[in-house]
């Protein structure tokens, strides 16, 4: 992308089983590269680009015990609380070749990432994640990863954690992962084992993490054309939230904060809120935009795709779909 809009010179795609980015050349629709992810499981919220490709971005659907010297990663799943972590990459994108790199990780507490998106324009410098199971269940998952009335929209401010990269911050790990890369002109690949990656602590860096409070184990989040807007789309909620940047802003600058989730400052909900879509549908899941105006977003539970206008929050077409409609 280039401000934020697509130029044409590649294609990413996610592989959300295994976790994986692959790269293909959209001049000759071949697969140029593939990169798997460390300390990943379930390659979901990706992969999306920042505003002008210096990453593509992946968090992970599952939680991991992180894959390093210090730590044994075959644990037993009621230890979930204590050895799983949560993590997000940066995968930096060479400008002219389009090669990719794990720049670098930001870990987290161990919740489950399902959307992304990246600003733009006033927040081009900030990445935003949809997560649920802020309770950390491990079992019967559509019971008990279902108990909060609110989980979190995640707000990364990825020029800051590059700050602290620069200043040495990151923390090595070994680990081991896949690099593949096909090359046009002599029609071979090449395979390379990577055995280190950096990792940003965010409950020792207070300032690259925010999160959000959102209704009900949101699965969506969009950020609108503009960049001021970012929609919240609970799977058990019956409105849409809608917070805004500015406001965001305001509420980090004055502190805004309703204490912590796990070293992470949680802004407080109506600080950060622009306004809530009333009555839209039962089970908001994701959101598009046609730039002039007007959002669409997908109802799971009432299976349909809702109109409604981003500035006053009114909904103004509705048409039914075929069962349980997901990704638009």
């Amino acid at each position: 992308t280039t401000n934020g809009e697509h130029d044409g010179r590649w294609a990413f795609v996610n592989g959300n089983n295994t976790p994986r980015i692959a790269r293909i050349s959209l001049s000759t629709f071949r697969t140029e590269e593939i990169i798997e992810i460390p300390n990943s499981s379930g390659n979901h919220s990706s992969p999306f680009l920042t505003e002008n490709s210096e990453y593509a971005v992946a968090g992970t659907r599952f939680s991991y015990p992180m894959d390093d010297d210090d730590s044994n990663p075959d644990v037993g799943i009621d230890s979930y609380k204590k050895n799983f972590k949560g993590t997000v990459s940066f995968i930096g994108i060479d400008k002219e070749t389009g090669r990719m790199g794990v720049s670098f990780q930001v870990m987290l507490p161990g919740v489950n990432f399902d959307l992304s998106r990246g600003g733009r324009g006033p927040s081009k410098d900030w990445f935003f994640f949809s997560c649920y199971n802020t309770e950390q269940a491990n079992t019967l998952l559509e019971v008990n990863a279902s108990q909060k009335d609110k989980d979190y929209i995640m707000a990364v401010n990825w020029k800051k954690a590059e700050e602290y990269l620069k200043a040495g911050k990151g923390k090595k790990q070994k680990v081991k992962y896949a690099h593949n890369v096909w090359d046009e002109n002599t029609h071979t690949g090449t395979s390379t084992i990577k055995e280190e990656v950096t990792v940003l602590d965010v409950s020792e860096l207070k300032d690259i993490c925010y999160m959000i409070p959102c209704p009900k184990s949101p699965h969506g989040c969009d950020v609108d054309p503009t960049g001021e807007y970012i929609v919240g789309s609970g799977k058990l909620a019956a409105l849409i939230p809608v917070f805004s940047f500015d406001k965001l802003q305001a509420a980090i600058a004055n502190k805004a904060f309703d204490g912590e989730y796990e070293g992470i400052p949680v802004v407080k909900y109506e600080e950060a809120l622009y306004g809530e879509v009333k009555k839209p549908g039962l089970g908001p899941l994701h959101t598009e935009f046609d730039g002039k105006g007007f959002a669409y977003t997908s109802f799971f539970v009432s299976s349909e795709v809702v109109k409604w206008n981003i500035k006053d929050l009114t909904v103004v077409d509705r048409v039914p779909t075929f069962y349980s409609v997901g990704h638009l």
